[in-house]
């Protein structure tokens, strides 16, 4: 009856344990188990803490980028480390208590892209030594 109405349903098969088909299901009952999941929503804090993170970071976006820019000296990396940098200033948003937002964010920006140059610069340091290239020729005079 009911062991028969849960064997229909492949779901619902997990959660019986230990039955099996000559048992009746009404004289033994079972214990079952199961989580229940919830979907994530997001708070009405969250959603302002996102509205005011726009509100104070977006209209500085140009001045980050300009930063970026001229500290790195190419606009594919500056892009990149805008985006990682406006990244890094939602996350840690929780924390600035400060009023000026723009000196806040340009700092993040600087800071990315001092991380960004220093693993370049050790990716260039790794250079390999190629002896056709390097063969040492005596000059003939």
């Amino acid at each position: 009856m009911i062991k028969d109405s849960l064997n229909h349903s492949s779901w619902r098969r997990g959660f019986v344990q230990n039955a099996s088909e000559t048992e009746d299901s009404e004289s033994d009952p079972k214990i079952v188990k199961f989580v229940v999941i919830k979907k994530r929503t997001e708070s009405h804090a969250e959603k302002e803490d996102l509205r005011s993170f726009e509100a104070l970071m977006l209209p500085h976006l140009d001045a980050a980028h300009n930063l970026a820019k001229w500290l790195l000296r190419n606009e594919q990396d500056a892009q990149d480390v805008v985006q990682e940098a406006y990244l890094r200033a939602f996350k840690s948003f929780a924390g600035f208590h400060g009023s000026n937002g723009r000196a806040w964010l340009l700092k993040v920006v600087r800071n990315t892209s001092y991380t960004l140059l220093k693993k370049n610069r050790a990716a260039d340091l790794t250079t390999t030594f190629d002896e056709e290239i390097h063969r040492w020729t005596p000059v003939r005079s």
